[in-house]
């Protein structure tokens, strides 16, 4: 099909894979966070911490510690470490640290490793988690966090001495992890989009968090023209409204990847394919698991139909909270492609098996 620019699969195909350190790669980890360290601008450790002291700080319990590996070369690009934040009655949250090599940076490999971390957290038991020193200075970290479904729970004066800048503020940053909490969702049914629901959608296509995925906010007669024909049952991409508990909270769009036209998927041969796309409307409610609970209940209910025989999504690789939405709904990334639409993240979810 489309031509990969990269893959992160945890332990299958080419491209870029997540596993847990061994002792024979710690050349490659201390290769990586010695100049991070020794800079000092992001990390609270000595700038000349010795190799034995680093490697106990990242590898040492309790700490487990993974690495990022390029599977065809073997070079590593990254390490990351998963530990209890606290003992006792704070050890149902974790804490972790990311380091990406100098020279694998802009691949998103640092949001890799953080949705990497919270599949591995939530395994292991674990209910939340927090970053207890996040400069302020480091602007890109904040934001990914943030973009990650992290909040900033609390921000301390001065409490990072940055090399160049001088005492800066310290951000603690925590988030729950959905599946291990288990914090009640009511159930999300769909229903056929209807004419009816035009204005409906309108609002939604120009609400910022949406817009600024699906594209610019259109008119009403726009958004007539593009999924009035959704609301024919004989249609190959069909507009479903996301109900909860009788409330409209959210749209999704699926279609047939093969035959698609316009330039879309023309490599697929298999008919069973759907691809899906999704929004909830309601920014308040970004973050709290219920943009994978739509997800999860759509997918179950293609698979009602036999012939499905997977399903798809292709968020761009900059929308970082719907790929981890799409993740934690069982979707798996295979790579970058491109699109008609430019650069995307292709995510799958194979139809279970039995």
């Amino acid at each position: 099909m489309n031509s990969f620019k990269s893959i992160h699969d945890r332990g299958r195909g080419d491209g870029v894979v997540i596993r847990p350190f061994e002792g024979g790669d710690w050349g490659g980890v201390w290769a990586i966070l010695e100049p991070v360290f020794r800079a000092g601008e992001t990390y609270a450790v000595a700038v000349d911490i010795s190799e034995a002291e680093a490697r106990r700080l990242w590898t040492g319990p309790p700490k487990s510690a993974f690495v990022a590996e390029d599977r065809g070369s073997g070079q590593l690009l990254g390490t990351y470490y998963l530990k209890p934040n606290h003992e006792g009655p704070g050890s149902h949250v974790c804490n972790c640290g990311y380091v990406v090599a100098q020279s694998a940076r802009g691949r998103g490999l640092a949001s890799m490793m953080c949705v990497d971390s919270q599949r591995e957290a939530v395994e292991r038991g674990f209910r939340a988690m927090q970053f207890n020193l996040v400069a302020a200075s480091n602007e890109g970290a904040a934001r990914l966090w943030r973009e990650l479904g992290f909040d900033i729970v609390g921000t301390l004066p001065g409490a990072f001495r940055h090399p160049r800048l001088g005492f800066v503020d310290a951000h603690v940053m925590f988030k729950a992890l959905i599946e291990a909490a288990r914090e009640p969702i009511a159930p999300v049914t769909f229903r056929p989009l209807t004419p009816d629901d035009m204005k409906l959608l309108h609002d939604w296509l120009g609400r910022p968090h949406v817009s600024r995925w699906w594209g610019r906010p259109a008119s009403l007669s726009e958004v007539r023209a593009s999924y009035l024909p959704m609301t024919d049952p004989a249609a190959s991409t069909r507009g479903y409204v996301a109900l909860q508990e009788g409330r409209a909270i959210g749209f999704v769009q699926t279609y047939t990847a093969l035959g698609s036209g316009d330039g879309w998927w023309e490599d697929e041969t298999d008919p069973g394919v759907r691809g899906v796309d999704v929004l909830l409307a309601g920014g308040d409610r970004l973050n709290r698991g219920l943009g994978s609970a739509m997800l999860r209940a759509f997918c179950d209910l293609l698979f009602l139909d036999p012939a499905v025989t997977r399903v798809q999504a292709d968020p761009s690789p900059e929308n970082l909270r719907a790929i981890g939405c799409y993740q934690s709904a069982g979707f798996e990334p295979q790579g970058e492609i491109v699109t008609p639409d430019g650069a995307a993240l292709l995510l799958v979810r194979p139809r279970p098996a039995g």
